[in-house]
């Protein structure tokens, strides 16, 4: 029995771990759109903090998705384009660190889980080069 993956098999699984990767980042990305929204109702943040979150995080969800369909994430040796993920992500915490200071704690939390994440599923030297 040959339990080789003839290369159609090994391009549609790397889609498949693409399209279940961005699905896990879109669900970070709703979990932390209500969490600000209770710093909101807290007080702590303005109305346009969870607005402007749910935009960046719509964007980034947006733009994952229309590079994991394009023909191009075939061609990535990073076959779940983890270098560009992190830094946009990274990008989008340090966007919320600046405008909402008083969050710093929570977005400087989520940098380390996104490093941590980064640092299991990526190669060192695009690791190395995201810190």
């Amino acid at each position: 029995m040959n339990y080789a993956l003839t290369p159609e098999q090994k391009v549609a699984s790397r889609q498949r771990e693409r399209l279940w990767t961005h699905i896990m980042i879109c669900t970070t990305h709703a979990i932390d759109v209500v969490i600000i929204s209770l710093f909101f109702w807290a007080g702590t943040v303005p109305w346009t903090a969870p607005l402007l979150w749910l935009g960046m995080t719509l964007i980034s969800a947006g733009a994952g998705y229309v590079l994991i369909c394009s023909p191009l994430n075939t061609r990535f040796e990073n076959h779940t384009i983890n270098t560009w993920q992190v830094s946009l992500n990274i990008g989008i915490q340090l966007i919320g660190l600046a405008l909402f200071p008083q969050l710093a704690f929570f977005f400087l939390i989520s940098l380390f889980t996104i490093f941590s994440w980064g640092a299991l599923a990526m190669r060192w030297r695009p690791f190395l080069f995201s810190w």
